[in-house]
């Protein structure tokens, strides 16, 4: 009778344990819920500052920039001529104080590779480029 009780409780507890890590809820800057998927890559520069860089479903590429003491900078929206999803994000890095962000996309069937570009102290984007297409031969 032991042995059942205890394979009862282990299984009641794992499923209890399990179904605890179970979340699909997004959360937005001001902590409300959004429907969608959504992705987002954090980078801490070098000058305190933290740069939050996200896809979101309902608004897109954006780039957020919070100050040393958790205080919003700036919250840039991207305006993209291609469609995202949320695997689009491929890197965030900082290079002399800027955020460096790498977007893959498709167009027409060929990848492409851009480089944005924002200030790392007042988030702005800087620059905006197209670094490499691959074109395919259709046969």
């Amino acid at each position: 009778m032991k042995n059942v009780f205890l394979i009862f409780l282990i299984f009641l507890l794992s499923f209890l344990a399990v179904n605890a890590q179970r979340t699909n809820l997004v959360y937005n800057a001001e902590n409300t819920t959004e429907k969608g998927m959504a992705k987002y890559k954090l980078e801490i520069l070098k000058n305190g500052n933290i740069a939050n860089v996200g896809f979101n479903e309902s608004i897109g590429f954006f780039c957020t920039l919070y100050d040393a003491t958790r205080k919003m900078i700036a919250h840039t929206i991207v305006p993209t001529t291609f469609e995202m999803n949320a695997n689009s994000i491929k890197c965030v890095l900082e290079i002399n104080n800027e955020v460096v962000v790498f977007i893959k996309s498709t167009t027409n069937d060929s990848p492409v590779l851009s480089r944005y570009i924002f200030d790392g102290f007042t988030g702005k984007l800087k620059k905006a480029e197209i670094l490499i297409t691959m074109y395919f031969d259709k046969k």
